[in-house]
C-alpha cells in the first residue's frame, strides 16, 4: 500500500543513512538527531528521542500511552500487504491500542489461514494487546480445472466434503472420484496434492466406451427405428451451406471431440472447408433442430483430416476415411458415448468372421425408391468374407474392393443407402461380464442400380479401421488435451507459458486466459496478530578476516547445514568509484581462500553476454534467485525490467542499474537477477536497493534496483584476470561498444556480490540450478512440444552409432564412468562397429563439439536373452576408456527400492532420451500399469515394466526413471514399441521396459568383472 510522501522521504533518508553508517539495528528507530531507540518506543506517549521526533510523527495521533497493553503492527506478509482499518497511513512496527488488519495478497496468490482450509475469510482483532488469531498467509493456490470425467472432492472444516473450488490451497489433499457410470478407472486413483501452486499429478477417468442402452434394435432399408442411446456413438454430419442444415453422412464418436467418418463426405475433387459442416450427437431425428431431441448436443467442425492418398472415385475410394475434430467437445451422457477402438490383429480376426453380426445406424432411405428416414434406424449386418463378396459383386465394382476394405450386408433387400455413408459398423464382444462394441468399419460405397436410388441387393464395402491405425493415432495426438510441463502455466487454448505468467499484469497467453481467472482478483481477509520483533542480524565487518561465505546453503538461518560448503574471504575488490551515500557502483568481488568443488547444488553462474543497453531488455522477464528479508528458505521471484525513467531514488536515476518490479517484499542485498539469453539463464544484475514505491504510478508499485552486470564486464574481467585461479570454461568473448572484450565466467574461487550490505548473515554465492546426477531440474524453457530439456538437464543418456557411417542405432544410459546399459536387440554383432556419444544433445548432430566419443571394447549380453520373444533384452557396453564427469555427463543411479512390480504400479516416472525422430531429446512422463494389462503377442513378458501416457515411438535403450529416497533412479530400459491395449475402451498406447530391479545381481556381476 502507498504511504504519505513525507513518510516515504523520511524512510528513504533513514534507510540510506542506516546503510552508510550502520547506526541502528533492524528492530530500532532512528531519531532525527541520529540516536537509535526501540521500535516499541515509537509513538508511546513518552519522548525517547532528545528531539521528540519519535512522538511528533504524523501517525502518532492515534497511538495510546501504554506499551504493555498495546498491539504492535506486524511486518507485511510475504506476497502481500495490509491496511489498518481507519488508519491508512499506519506502518509495520507501530504500537496501537486496538485495530483490525485487512490483508491483500499480490496477484496470483490467495489468503490461507493457519489451519490451511483456504477459506480466506477471517475476522481477527487486537484489543489492548490481546489477539484473536494469527496472521493469514498469502500463498499461490493450485488451479483445478473441472473435467467431466471426475469429481474433485475436498474437505472443508465446518462444511465437510464438498466438490473442490476452482482454486485449491497448498497442502490440501483432493480425492478424485470417477463420474460413474459414464466414466471409470481400472486402477485406484491416489489423492491429488497441491504443492506450492502445482499438482503432484492430475487424475482423470476413462469414458465407458462401446456400451449401449438396452432397448431397441435395428436403419435404412429393412431396418428398425432406433431407441435413444441404442448406438450412442452415432452422430449425424450436416452441411451448413443450406438452410436448414442438410444431413449428408453419419459418423462415430471415438472421444469427446473426435469423430470418424468417410472422406468422400467432405470431398469435391478437393477437401471442403471444415466451417461448412456441423455435427450432432444424441439425436434420434434427422433434422438439425428438432424440439423432441432433448439432450442432443451439437458442435461446429474445427478440422477435417483425410489421408493424403485419397482421391475419391478416381482412386476407387481407397483411403476413404476422415477424422473430424469438433470445435466444442461433447459431454458424455447415457445417450452420448464413444465407441471402442482396438487395433489388435488377433482381436480383429476374432470379431470379423463370416456371418458374424455387427450394428450400424443411419437415416438412409426407408425403401429403394423411398425417402430418407426422419428417425434414426439401426441395422444388423453380417460380415462377408472377401471371397464371397468378390464373387457376388458386379465385375465392374470389384476394383473398389481395395486393400483397406471389407464387405458386409445382405442381398435380400436390406441395405445401407444415401445419407448412411460414414457411419460405423461395430461388433460386440463380451468382456468381464459387459458387452462392448468395437468400431471395425466405415460405410464407404456400394454398386449403383440405375433403376433405383439405392441398390438393396448387393453388399456394402467398409473402410477397415485397422488399416488406418497410424492415421487415426496421429489425429488423436494432434487433438488430445495438451498437458504442460510441471511448473508452467497452461492457457485455455492449450499453449504453455512460463511459471508465474498467470496474474502478473501482462497477457502472456494469446487468449488472455492467464489474466482472466478469478484468482487474479485481490483476495481480502481481516486479521490481527501479535508482532514478534525480528532479532538483529550481525553486521558485515569492514575487515575481510571476519567474513565467511556459505555455498550450497538452503536455509540461511541454519548456518550449520552439513551439506553446505564454507569458505573464508582473503580479499575484497570494491569498485573504485563506489559511492556509499548514493549507492553508485555498488558492486564488489570477493576472493575465496580456496577453490570450491562443484556439486549438483553448487555451480558458477554464467555472466551476461547479450546486449548491454538497458532499453533492449525493458519488458523482459527474469528471476531474482536468493533470500528475502526473512533470510529463511531461498526464493525464485519473477520480475520484469522497467524503464530507467520510471525508477528514481531521491529524484535521481542511478546509472549502470536495472530496475525491476513485480514483487512486494524486501530482498536480501547481493542476490542475483537472471535474464535468458542464447537458451540459458545468465546473471544480469546484483540486488542493491530496497523495494520502494513509484511515485509516478497510479497505485503503489514496488520496484527494486539491481547493479547492471553488463555495465561492469570490463571491470569484472580485470579483477578476475588478476585473481584468477581456475576458470570454469575457456575464455569467452563478449561484444560491447563495437569492440571485443575478453571475459571469463565466474570461477571456482570467487563470488560476486553486493558489497554495501550491513544486515545479512552471510554473503550468498551466485549459483545456477545446473542439473546433476539424481536431479530433474531445468534452467531454461521447454521446447514447443512441452517435453523437451536442455543440455545438462539430464546428464545420463547416451547415443549409440555405427562407426563406419555414423548411423544412429539406439539410446543407452551411463551407469559408471566406463559402462553403458542398453537393449540387446539393437546392437550389431561386432562391437568393433559401435561408438558411443556422451553429453550429446541433438542426436542428428553427431559432430557436436562438446560431446565425448568412446568406442566399445566388449559387450555383455544377458545369457538368457531370447531375440524371438525379446526376453531378457538387456546388454552392458564396456567403453575403451573412462569418462570424465562434467555438468552434462553423469552416471545414473540404479534402482534401490522394491523389486516387486506391483509395488510401483500407478507410480509416475520419466522416460529420458530420444524418440523415433532422434532429434532433440525428450522427457516424457508415464506411469506404471499392471502387468496383466500389458501384453505383447497375447503374452506378458516377465521381468518387465509396462508404462503408458504417451503417443509416439521411442528409441530403444532409453531409460525410465522412478523416484526413490529423494533421487531419480534408473528402473527400466526401453525395449518394445508402443502398442494398444486390447482390453481398453479406446486405443491406449503403452511401452515395455526391461525392469532393472530384476537384473541387479547380473549387472553387479558384469561390473565387478570389468
Amino acid at each position: 500500500m502507498c504511504i504519505l510522501p513525507f513518510i516515504l522521504s523520511l524512510v528513504s533518508s533513514l534507510l540510506i543513512i542506516r546503510a552508510a553508517e550502520n547506526s541502528c539495528k533492524s528492530n530500532q528507530w532512528q531519531c532525527r538527531d541520529g540516536a537509535c531507540i526501540s521500535l516499541e518506543n515509537v509513538c508511546d506517549a513518552a519522548n525517547d528521542c532528545s528531539d521528540d521526533s519519535d512522538e511528533t510523527l504524523p501517525f502518532c495521533r492515534r497511538i495510546t500511552s501504554g506499551p504493555s497493553t498495546s498491539c504492535i503492527l506486524p511486518p507485511y506478509p510475504a506476497h502481500g500487504t495490509y491496511e489498518v482499518e481507519d488508519l491508512r497511513d499506519a506502518r509495520p512496527g507501530q504500537s496501537l491500542a486496538s485495530f483490525a488488519l485487512t490483508v491483500q495478497c499480490r496477484k496470483g496468490y490467495g489468503v490461507m489461514n493457519p489451519n490451511g482450509d483456504g477459506s480466506g475469510i477471517q475476522q481477527v482483532y487486537c484489543v489492548n494487546g490481546k489477539w484473536h488469531q494469527d496472521m493469514p498467509k498469502c500463498v499461490r493456490f493450485c488451479k483445478l480445472d473441472p473435467d467431466p470425467s471426475v469429481r474433485y472432492m475436498c474437505y472443508y472444516p465446518g462444511k465437510g466434503v464438498e466438490v473442490c473450488k476452482h482454486y485449491v490451497p497448498p497442502g490440501m489433499s483432493v480425492e478424485p472420484v470417477c463420474n460413474r457410470p459414464i466414466y471409470y478407472s481400472n486402477e485406484l486413483l491416489p489423492n491429488m496434492r497441491c504443492l506450492s501452486g502445482v499438482w503432484n499429478y492430475i487424475a482423470l477417468c476413462k469414458a465407458e466406451c462401446g456400451r449401449v442402452t438396452p432397448g431397441g434394435l435395428q436403419l435404412a432399408i429393412g431396418a428398425t427405428k432406433a431407441k435413444r442411446g441404442e448406438l450412442p456413438w452415432h452422430v449425424g454430419i450436416y452441411r451448413k451451406t443450406t438452410n436448414p442444415y442438410t444431413q449428408i453422412c453419419g459418423g462415430s464418436l471415438v472421444s469427446n471431440n473426435i469423430v470418424i467418418s468417410a472422406a468422400h463426405c467432405f470431398w469435391r475433387d478437393v477437401l471442403l472447408p471444415a466451417a461448412d459442416f456441423g455435427v450432432a450427437g444424441g439425436n434420434i431425428y434427422r433434422s438439425w433442430d428438432n424440439e423432441e431431441d432433448v439432450g442432443a448436443q451439437k458442435s461446429d467442425v474445427k478440422e477435417i483430416k483425410i489421408p493424403s492418398l485419397f482421391e475419391g472415385e478416381s482412386a476407387n475410394f481407397q483411403e476413404d476415411i476422415a477424422v473430424l475434430t469438433l470445435m466444442t467437445p461433447f459431454n458424455f451422457t447415457t445417450y452420448i458415448r464413444p465407441v471402442c477402438l482396438d487395433f489388435g490383429v488377433y482381436f480383429e480376426k476374432l470379431q470379423l468372421q463370416h456371418g458374424k453380426l455387427g450394428k450400424v445406424a443411419g437415416w438412409g432411405l426407408t425403401a429403394a425408391h423411398g425417402q430418407a428416414s426422419h428417425i434414426l434406424r439401426v441395422l444388423e449386418m453380417p460380415f462377408i468374407s472377401v471371397e464371397i463378396c468378390i464373387s457376388t459383386l458386379p465385375e465392374t465394382f470389384r476394383e473398389y474392393i481395395t486393400g483397406d476394405k471389407f464387405c458386409a450386408g445382405y442381398t435380400n433387400g436390406t441395405a445401407l443407402c444415401q445419407g448412411d455413408s460414414g457411419g460405423g459398423l461395430a461388433f460386440s464382444e463380451r468382456e468381464r461380464g459387459v458387452d462392448r462394441y468395437y468400431l471395425r468399419g466405415i460405410v464407404s460405397a456400394a454398386p449403383n442400380d440405375e433403376d433405383k436410388l439405392c441398390n438393396d441387393n448387393v453388399y456394402t464395402t467398409f473402410t477397415k479401421i485397422t488399416k488406418h491405425q497410424e492415421f487415426i493415432k496421429e489425429a488423436f495426438a494432434a487433438s488430445a488435451r495438451k498437458t504442460c510441463p510441471l511448473y508452467s502455466f497452461q492457457c485455455d487454448d492449450g499453449s504453455c507459458v512460463d511459471p508465474g505468467a498467470d496474474c502478473n499484469g501482462r497477457q502472456d497467453c494469446s487468449d488472455g486466459s492467464d489474466e482472466s481467472d478469478e484468482l487474479c482478483r485481490v483476495t481480502p481477509s481481516t486479521a490481527a496478530i501479535l508482532y514478534k520483533p525480528i532479532t538483529d542480524q550481525p553486521s558485515l565487518p569492514t575487515s575481510v578476516n571476519k567474513i565467511i561465505v556459505k555455498l550450497g546453503l538452503y536455509n540461511a538461518k541454519k548456518i550449520s547445514d552439513t551439506i553446505a560448503v564454507t569458505r573464508t574471504v582473503i580479499s575484497t575488490s570494491v569498485h573504485p568509484e563506489y559511492n556509499a551515500l548514493y549507492s553508485e557502483n555498488d558492486i564488489a568481488i570477493l576472493k575465496l581462500n580456496e577453490t570450491v568443488e562443484f556439486k549438483a547444488y553448487i555451480r558458477a553462474a554464467c555472466l551476461w553476454n547479450g546486449y548491454s543497453e538497458v532499453p533492449r531488455v525493458v519488458g523482459d522477464r527474469g528471476y531474482f534467485v536468493g533470500w528475502s528479508g526473512d533470510i529463511g528458505s531461498p526464493e525464485r521471484l519473477q520480475m520484469y525490467v522497467v524503464k530507467p525513467d520510471d525508477c528514481r531514488v531521491n529524484n535521481r536515476t542511478l546509472e549502470k542499474t536495472l530496475c525491476t518490479r513485480d514483487f512486494t517484499r524486501a530482498l536480501s542485498s547481493g542476490g542475483g537477477f537472471y535474464l535468458s539469453n542464447e537458451g540459458s539463464w545468465r546473471l544480469r544484475g546484483v540486488y542493491s536497493l530496497e523495494s520502494k514505491c513509484l511515485g509516478t504510478e497510479p497505485s503503489c508499485t514496488p520496484y527494486s534496483l539491481f547493479i547492471d552486470i553488463a555495465q561492469y564486464l570490463p571491470w569484472i574481467n580485470s579483477v578476475m584476470s588478476e585473481k584468477l585461479y581456475k576458470p570454469l570454461v575457456d575464455q569467452t568473448t563478449y561484444k560491447e561498444q563495437e569492440r571485443n572484450i575478453p571475459i571469463y565466467q565466474l570461477t571456482q574461487n570467487q563470488t560476486l556480490s553486493n558489497q554495501r550490505d550491513r544486515k545479512t548473515e552471510t554473503l550468498k554465492p551466485i549459483i545456477t540450478q545446473t542439473p546433476e546426477r539424481d536431479t530433474f531440474q531445468s534452467n531454461s524453457r521447454c521446447n514447443d512440444t512441452g517435453h523437451g530439456y536442455t543440455i545438462g538437464d539430464f546428464p545420463w543418456p547416451v547415443a549409440i552409432y555405427t562407426i563406419l557411417k555414423s548411423t544412429y542405432i539406439c539410446g543407452g544410459t551411463l551407469i559408471s564412468n566406463k559402462h553403458v546399459i542398453t537393449t540387446a536387440h539393437s546392437l550389431p554383432t561386432s562391437v568393433n562397429k559401435i561408438m558411443v556419444k556422451l553429453g550429446l544433445y541433438n542426436a542428428k548432430k553427431i559432430s557436436d563439439t562438446i560431446a565425448v566419443t568412446r568406442t566399445v571394447i566388449s559387450t555383455s549380453v544377458h545369457p538368457e536373452y531370447n531375440a524371438l520373444y525379446s526376453e531378457n533384452d538387456i546388454a552392458i557396453l564396456k567403453l575403451n576408456e573412462t569418462v570424465e564427469f562434467k555438468a552434462y555427463i553423469r552416471a545414473a543411479c540404479l534402482w534401490n527400492g522394491y523389486s516387486e512390480v506391483t509395488r510401483v504400479v500407478g507410480d509416475r516416472g520419466y522416460f529420458v532420451g530420444w524418440s523415433g525422430d532422434i532429434g532433440s531429446p525428450e522427457r516424457l512422463q508415464m506411469y506404471v500399469v499392471k502387468p496383466d494389462d500389458c501384453r505383447v503377442n497375447n503374452r506378458t513378458l516377465e521381468k518387465t515394466l509396462c508404462t503408458r501416457d504417451f503417443t509416439r515411438a521411442l528409441s530403444s535403450g532409453g531409460g525410465f526413471y522412478l523416484s526413490n529416497e529423494g533421487s531419480w533412479r534408473l528402473r527400466g530400459v526401453y525395449s518394445l514399441e508402443s502398442k494398444c491395449l486390447g482390453t481398453e475402451p479406446s486405443c491406449t498406447p503403452y511401452s515395455l521396459f526391461i525392469d532393472i530391479a530384476q537384473y541387479l545381481q547380473w549387472i553387479n556381476s558384469v561390473l565387478s568383472e570389468n
